[in-house]
């Protein structure tokens, strides 16, 4: 089997970029990629490709059990679980999250939905979706948890600028409004409305 497979993946034609003379097929573990490669295209019939010698079937399926066992063999002394999910808060991490880093007591059942359960558990990282609905439900949470640390609810009027016209002279009081003594100056009468926690 092997003699048929070396015809093109070999040092120096390397058919597809796969040069299996350079592998050891005693300890497939060494190049699990590559011998994962073989166990598709054999899995498949795609090699040898047509119009090339080729083994019984036979042959090749016991090619391709003896390197599936020997692989799965090295994947259970060695488990690799990949890469942790991305995970974001959920429903009940964010009140926590608030209360711990801001000193917020926040409701996060009024602001957010409720979690989706993956295995028994609504923080699993895998079940923990993100739509662009939902994206949209954090980022308004967002929103309103900042603006309450800042003490700035949201319908806050925004901060006014009063300019003071520069042709007037500093030398002499300003105005009736203020006090005694002062030279120069800026008083503002100015109205200022109680506004809602929204």
């Amino acid at each position: 089997m092997a003699s048929n497979c070396y015809v093109c993946h070999n040092d120096k034609l390397k058919s597809g970029g796969l040069a299996l003379t350079a592998l050891d097929i005693s300890a497939p573990a060494k190049n699990i990629e590559s011998w994962e490669k073989v166990i598709r295209k054999l899995g498949t019939g795609a090699m040898p490709p047509a119009g090339m010698p080729r083994p019984d079937k036979a042959t090749a399926d016991g090619l391709r059990r003896y390197l599936e066992t020997e692989l799965d063999r090295a994947a259970l002394a060695h488990p690799n679980p990949g890469r942790p999910g991305l995970q974001r808060l959920n429903r009940a991490d964010t009140p926590t999250q608030s209360r711990d880093l801001l000193a917020l007591n926040i409701d996060g059942a009024s602001l957010l939905p409720p979690d989706t359960a993956g295995y028994g558990f609504d923080n699993n990282a895998d079940a923990l979706s993100l739509s662009p609905a939902l994206t949209e439900r954090y980022l308004n949470a967002a929103a309103k948890i900042s603006q309450t640390a800042l003490e700035r609810p949201r319908g806050a009027p925004t901060p006014e600028t009063f300019f003071r016209t520069t042709d007037r002279s500093e030398a002499g009081r300003f105005s009736d409004d203020m006090p005694f003594g002062t030279r120069g100056g800026l008083a503002i009468h100015y109205i200022f409305l109680p506004t809602a926690i929204t």
